[in-house]
């Protein structure tokens, strides 16, 4: 009779908090924030489906000065377009926000609030002015980085719905929802099973809005992770960094890569040979499909000290053509030229000591490099002259026109078996074109195979045809 009785309850009251959603304010009463603590968190977002990788960080710290709130967040996650640094101010324990400013690249704005009035400005880059506004809201809203508190604020019953009003100077006014979907069973990284409340948090004001659910434990209103579906069955995945993975990071970054430049003679140049290869390009996940083609020939002239690479890349399902030469200087690979057809645009590159000259549709810059560079032309041969050591860090410079010279990781991972052959990986990432695993045959210094994950969810891999000399 007892279980009956439940039964009916929860059948009778579930609807009750389903019928209408609840619109918030800061302040408003049916948030539970003097449950909340506050203090400083690194979260690690990886990605789960076609091949399982670390993005990368997002780091917050809490300064309290009596019931004024600064939160910062700084956003290092290259690999899913996330790389940006806030600092949002607000009043606690009600969340009413106070100020906030936001860079992401060139593009920057900062917001005032007071109630529904909020004055600004926002830039879209470092070519562009700051624009001003004085806007009056219907409402007062939040800050959306407040979002996962309230999340940990709500009235944990299923069928809770609550509508939270944010603005921000560059996305401007968002109605988020939050909803209390129920409990589900959570296994924490290196941790025990939970019973969690699931809260789905969606938003309207995008064009493919992905819901995201925070799994809270009852107990402490924690986040115990946080998930986002992205393409195909990959999830994006957000976990507090416990205390033992944060010391093998800080472990990690506190032994520094080792710099790669030009002539540096940290890299195995001499194992490098002439030679003429074809790739094939397909997509694995989220289906599989033949995208296009790659080839390649490298011409060493140890006489005229030169290195030559040509590279014509064929993508037919996007009607993609690139055309590509650059030379270096050889064994050292300084670069010297570069020539990049890509459809009906062209970029030609010149390399001088300490400048580059970067002409891209007829139009000259001048581009002052700190540090000499490679050319991202030779990347494949930078691959193939690493040592292959298990846990190698490196790291080299790429000029990438338009955003100057780009920094690239380079780590060598555990040998590995890949269609029964094995070989070394080697994952580099970081600039544009550059986030790739290369599979090494250690003899022939040939690729297996190279993999690209452009985004979570999406695999590509690039495999020889059999073709090379």
């Amino acid at each position: 009779m007892r279980l009956l009785t439940l039964a009916a309850l929860a059948f009778v009251a579930a609807p009750l908090f389903a019928q209408d959603a609840v619109t918030l304010r800061p302040g408003h009463p049916d948030l539970m924030t003097a449950d909340l603590t506050l203090g400083d968190e690194t979260v690690s977002i990886t990605s789960s489906g076609a091949r399982s990788r670390a993005l990368g960080t997002l780091t917050t710290t809490v300064q309290q000065d009596g019931d004024t709130v600064t939160l910062r967040t700084d956003a290092d996650v290259p690999q899913a377009g996330q790389v940006y640094d806030v600092t949002a101010t607000f009043a606690w324990p009600s969340l009413r926000p106070i100020s906030r400013e936001r860079s992401a690249g060139g593009a920057s704005g900062m917001t005032t609030y007071d109630g529904a009035t909020v004055t600004g400005s926002f830039a879209r880059g470092d070519d562009f002015d700051a624009l001003p506004f004085d806007i009056t809201l219907r409402q007062e809203p939040f800050q959306p980085e407040v979002l996962p508190y309230i999340a940990r604020a709500l009235p944990f019953a299923e069928g809770y719905t609550a509508v939270v009003p944010t603005f921000t100077s560059e996305t401007r006014v968002r109605d988020y929802t939050l909803s209390v979907t129920g409990m589900e069973e959570v296994t924490p990284t290196g941790g025990e099973p939970v019973m969690a409340w699931a809260v789905v948090q969606t938003v309207e004001a995008t064009r493919a809005p992905r819901p995201r659910t925070y799994y809270i434990d009852p107990a402490t209103r924690t986040i115990l992770r946080t998930t986002t579906p992205a393409t195909g069955d990959a999830l994006i995945v957000s976990e507090p960094v416990t205390e033992e993975s944060l010391a093998a990071l800080e472990a990690e970054a506190a032994t520094p890569a080792i710099e790669l430049r030009p002539g540096l003679d940290r890299l195995e140049t001499g194992a490098l040979t002439s030679r003429s290869e074809s790739f094939v390009i397909r997509v694995v996940e989220p289906v599989q499909q033949e995208a296009g083609t790659i080839t390649r020939t490298v011409e060493i002239d140890e006489a005229a000290g030169t290195i030559t690479v040509t590279l014509v890349q064929d993508i037919a399902m996007a009607g993609q053509r690139v055309e590509q030469t650059s030379v270096a200087a050889y064994p050292s690979l300084a670069p010297t030229t570069a020539t990049t057809a890509a459809n009906a645009n062209t970029v030609d590159v010149t390399y001088g000591d300490g400048t580059a000259t970067v002409v891209v549709n007829g139009e000259t810059q001048e581009v002052a490099l700190e540090a000499p560079v490679f050319d991202g032309g030779f990347l494949f041969e930078i691959v193939r002259a690493l040592p292959y050591e298990e846990g190698y860090r490196g790291e080299i410079h790429i000029l990438a026109p338009g955003q100057g010279a780009t920094a690239v990781p380079v780590s060598v991972g555990a040998p590995t078996e890949i269609d029964g052959q094995t070989a070394w990986p080697v994952e580099t990432g970081g600039g544009p074109g550059t986030a790739f695993v290369f599979y090494v045959d250690p003899e022939t210094r040939d690729f297996v195979r190279i993999e690209q994950e452009p985004q979570p969810g999406v695999l590509i891999h690039v495999e020889p045809t059999g073709g090379e000399e």
